[in-house]
C-alpha cells in the first residue's frame, strides 16, 4: 500500500462541527443524539443499533410518503428535524421535513452510483459517487453547493469526523482520501489497491475500511498510516462494524470475520459455505450480531464474542435480498425485494411486513428513530411509518 500526497501536520480538530474523535468509543454510540440518525449505520462505528427502545409496528400506518425521484437505495438520514435522502435514479438529493414529509429543497447532485447514504454533520450534507466522479458538500439548510472535489473515477464511501471528510476513490488502483470538511482541500490520500465500496468505520482515531480485493485495513485517521491489514475470505463490499474491541466484516464469499480492533488478528469466522453474499453491513449490539445476504434472502444472528449461531430467520424463503439490518428494541428491521420486514430480535421469528408497491422492493436500509421507521423504495418514494400519527 502506498501513501500519497500527505500534508505535514495533524488534521484540524472540530472544524465545521464534525464529530470529535475524542468522543468516539466502540462500546456504544453515545456521541449520537438519540433523536437523530446522522450517518449510514447510525454511528461512525456502523453498529446499526437504534436508540429506539420500543418497537415501531409496521401496521401502524404511514405518517407520510413522498416521491422524490425514481430509485432510492441508500438509508434516509435524519438530523435536526429533517430527512436527507439521495435518489440514485434521478441523480437528486432531497431534504424533507421529518414530521410532514414536505420537500424543503431538492438539488441535482448527479451520480447514479451514489449508493451510499449522505453524511450530515456540522451544517453540511456530504456526498460521494462514481457517476459524477465527485465528492461534494451541500449546505444542509439550503442545499446550495459549498465545495466539490474530483475523485477521477469516484467511489461510494464517505464519512465525516473531526473536521475531516473521508472519501473513497477507485482511480489509479483506488484510494482513501481525507479532505478538510470546511473547504474540501485534500489532507492526505492512501492507495488501497481496490474500490472502497462501503463507508469506513471510524473509532478512537482509527479508520477501518474494507475493499473489493478482500482486504480489511486499519489506518491512522490523522495521516493515513497503516496500523494493520487483514486478508479476508472474499471482497468486502459492506461497511465494517466496530463494537467492544472487535471489527466485524462480511464478505462476498459469505463469511463473517471478527477481528481484534487493535491488531487485526482474527478472533473467529462463521465458516465457509454457510451464507450467501454479505453485501449488507452487520448490525451488532452487546450480545447479538445480525447479518443478511444479498442473493439468498437469509438473516442470521450470532453471539458477537464467540461466533456461536443464535438463530436463523427460516421463514423468509420467498425473498431474494436483504438490506443492512437495524436492531431497534426487540425487533430487527430490514428492507427486501418485497417490502420492509420486522423480525423478533431474540428468536428471528417473523413479526410484520410493510408490502412494497414499488417494483424491486426496498433496497434502502431503514433508519429507526423518533418512534418512526424511515425507508426508501426502488421507485423513488420515501416512507415514514410511525406509531404516533
Amino acid at each position: 500500500m502506498k501513501r500519497r500526497a500527505y500534508l505535514a501536520g495533524t488534521l484540524p480538530l472540530l472544524t465545521a462541527g464534525c464529530t470529535s474523535l475524542a468522543e468516539m468509543n466502540d462500546s456504544g454510540p453515545a456521541f449520537v443524539q438519540t433523536d437523530e440518525w446522522p450517518t449510514d449505520g447510525y454511528d461512525l462505528a456502523r453498529t446499526s443499533v437504534s436508540p429506539q427502545s420500543d418497537p415501531v409496528s409496521l401496521s401502524s400506518g404511514q405518517r407520510w410518503s413522498v416521491e422524490i425521484g425514481s430509485e432510492i437505495r441508500s438509508t434516509p438520514i435524519v438530523v435536526d428535524g429533517r430527512v436527507y435522502v439521495h435518489d440514485r435514479g434521478a441523480g437528486k438529493t432531497a431534504c424533507l421535513d421529518e414530521h410532514t414529509g414536505e420537500v424543503l429543497w431538492k438539488r441535482s447532485t448527479g451520480g447514479r452510483d451514489h449508493l451510499a447514504a449522505p453524511a450530515v454533520d456540522g451544517g453540511r450534507v456530504y456526498l460521494n459517487g462514481r457517476g459524477e466522479r465527485t465528492a461534494l458538500a451541500l449546505d444542509a439548510e439550503t442545499g446550495d453547493t459549498e465545495w466539490t472535489f474530483p475523485t477521477t473515477h469516484g467511489s461510494r464511501s464517505i464519512a465525516c469526523v473531526d473536521g475531516t471528510v473521508f472519501v473513497g476513490s477507485d482511480d489509479e488502483g483506488a484510494a482513501l482520501i481525507a479532505l478538510e470538511a470546511e473547504t474540501g482541500r485534500e489532507q492526505w490520500s492512501v492507495d488501497v489497491g481496490s474500490e472502497l465500496f462501503g463507508p469506513p468505520a471510524i473509532v478512537d482515531g482509527t479508520v477501518y475500511a474494507g475493499s473489493t480485493n478482500s482486504r480489511v485495513l486499519a489506518l491512522d485517521a490523522d495521516d493515513g498510516t497503516e496500523r494493520w491489514q487483514f486478508d479476508a475470505s472474499g471482497g468486502v463490499v459492506a461497511a465494517p462494524t466496530v463494537r467492544d474491541g472487535t471489527v466485524y466484516v462480511g464478505t462476498q464469499s459469505g463469511i463473517v470475520h471478527a477481528l481484534d480492533r487493535e491488531t487485526g488478528t482474527e478472533e473467529w469466522n462463521s465458516g465457509a459455505g454457510e451464507l450467501g453474499m454479505l453485501y449488507p453491513s452487520p448490525a451488532v449490539d452487546d450480545d447479538l450480531l445480525v447479518v443478511g445476504t444479498w442473493n439468498t434472502g437469509e438473516v442470521r444472528a450470532f453471539e458477537p464474542h464467540s461466533g456461536r449461531e443464535r438463530w436463523r430467520a427460516d421463514d423468509l424463503k420467498q425473498i431474494v435480498y436483504v438490506t443492512s439490518p437495524v436492531i431497534a428494541g426487540d425487533r430487527v428491521y430490514f428492507g427486501s425485494d418485497d417490502g420492509l420486514h420486522a423480525i423478533d430480535r431474540d428468536t428471528g421469528e417473523h413479526r410484520e411486513k410493510l408490502q412494497a408497491d414499488a417494483a424491486g422492493g426496498m433496497q434502502s436500509s431503514p433508519a429507526v428513530v423518533n418512534d418512526t421507521v424511515y425507508v426508501g423504495d426502488n421507485e423513488g418514494t420515501v416512507h415514514a411509518v410511525s406509531k404516533t400519527e
